[in-house]
This record gives C-alpha cells, structure tokens and sequence, in this order.
C-alpha cells in the first residue's frame, strides 16, 4: 500500500516524476475503498443512514452501494440507477470543495449528490424524500450531454456551461 500512496501523491500533484497508469490509479483507489469501509462500519450515523436507504419504502431500495469509486472519487453511498449520491459530511469536510466537486461531477455526468450533516436526522429524511423526486438518471445525462455538445460547437450555451 505505501507504493500506491507514493503514486497518489504523484498523481495528486505533490511530486511531479511521474503519472500513475490507470491500472496504479484503479488499485489506490480500491485502497482507499477498503480504508473507507473500514472506518464506516465504526461511524453509528453512516451505519443509520445505510439502514435508511436499505428500509422498505426506501427510494430503490437494495441498490445502493457504500463508499464507491467514481473516478477519482468514493461516494459514502452511490446508486447506479438513478445517478445518486449521498455524503455523510463530518467535521473533517471542506465544504467549499466538497461543493465545487459536486457541481463539477453535476456538469460532466449529471450526478446528483446530497449532503447529510453527522447526526442531522431531519436533513437525512428529507434527502430521502428528495432522492424519490430526482428522476432518472439517463435523462439527466441525456440534457447534460446535449448542453455539453451545443457548448462546444458554440450553440446557444456557448458563453457558460449551466
């Protein structure tokens, strides 16, 4: 595992001699998967909301997954179906970043990420009734990939992505 940190921090921008090949970037990203599950199942609130989202009545119940990689990213819990993901935010979160990369993953894959403070059982119900109203999730990449192609051929929405 310390061979796949050196990468990252190469990967990450600490040290500039050389670029993980996507194979390197895929296994530290699998470490830091098992790391974060690790630490999740001794975090009680990430253990509730894990049972709210497996609850009958629960929007697509059984099809979340817990700290999934996307990319350069774990989600606390992602479904695949409907382009969802839900973040357990603790003291440790930088909410101006964690912000910007939601909307940046927002733009380039039309994923919907919620935020849940720890411990905030009203904001955990209330993203749960949100996630029922989002809607499907081809659609959303559908809308973002047309917006994204009349940017680039300099369409109507050539002057900002939305």
């Amino acid at each position: 595992m310390s061979d796949n940190r050196t990468l990252l921090r190469a990967f990450a921008g600490e040290s500039r001699r050389g670029w993980p090949t996507t194979s390197q970037r895929h296994a530290i990203m699998r470490d830091y998967q098992q790391e974060n599950l690790e630490m999740a199942a001794h975090n009680p609130w990430e253990q509730r909301v894990w049972t709210a989202l497996n609850r009958r009545g629960a929007p697509y119940r059984n099809n979340w997954e817990r700290q999934y990689v996307w990319g350069h990213r774990i989600f606390d819990f992602f479904c695949s179906r409907l382009g969802v993901a839900i973040e357990v935010d603790g003291a440790t979160h930088n909410r101006r970043s964690d912000l910007a990369q939601d909307r940046w993953h927002a733009r380039r894959s039309a994923i919907a990420t919620f935020r849940i403070p720890n411990g905030d059982d009203y904001k955990l119900y209330r993203v749960l009734r949100m996630v029922k109203r989002v809607g499907r999730w081809k659609d959303r990449r559908k809308r973002v990939l047309g917006l994204a192609i009349r940017y680039a051929e300099g369409g109507p929405c050539s002057t900002s992505m939305p």
